[in-house]
């Protein structure tokens, strides 16, 4: 068992996408991680919207703004991809919509800049909610109880298609 990853069956699932070889790589060939800290001495937090990340990825503003929230926050902006560690496994994930152009979130919200000149929002999104997607997701849970999370070390290492901008 030394060379056991995780204690789950699930950790054993492979993924098997229908694309050639060559548009096959990590994510973190697209996603790069962003950590800005909300700075409240500088800046008036009520600026900043927190938003209910749904299991279907959509984003939705709260009622609360982000002077309410004790912890650190850490700013996303429309185009960045944010996730929960706890819910990825329930869908959620998604990309911060045109609508909503900064968002706060907590530590427990990994925040992505999408790189430019290698994926679109848009296509980032769709990615996010095949099924392959999230059959590997579920691989990557570890943890105890009900806090099983996914590590953003561990989504950042998922291989998906990730096709020439053309395509």
């Amino acid at each position: 068992f030394k060379d056991f990853h995780r204690w789950s069956v699930n950790s054993f699932f492979t993924t098997r996408w229908n694309w050639p070889a060559s548009a096959i790589k990590p994510l973190s060939c697209a996603l790069e991680r962003k950590s800005i800290i909300l700075d409240r001495k500088r800046g008036n937090p009520s600026d900043s919207v927190l938003v209910c990340l749904h299991f279907d990825g959509e984003m939705e503003r709260r009622d609360a703004d982000a002077s309410a929230f004790k912890g650190k926050l850490f700013l996303a902006e429309s185009g960045d991809v944010i996730y929960s560690k706890i819910d990825v496994r329930n869908g959620a994930i998604g990309v911060v919509p045109p609508s909503i152009p900064l968002i706060a979130v907590s530590s427990e919200y990994p925040v992505y800049e999408i790189r430019p000149d290698v994926g679109i929002p848009q296509y980032v999104k769709l990615l996010f909610r095949t099924s392959v997607f999230r059959k590997h997701i579920n691989s990557l849970i570890s943890g105890a109880s009900g806090r099983k999370r996914v590590q953003p070390s561990d989504l950042e290492e998922i291989e998906a298609p990730l096709p020439d901008l053309s395509v």
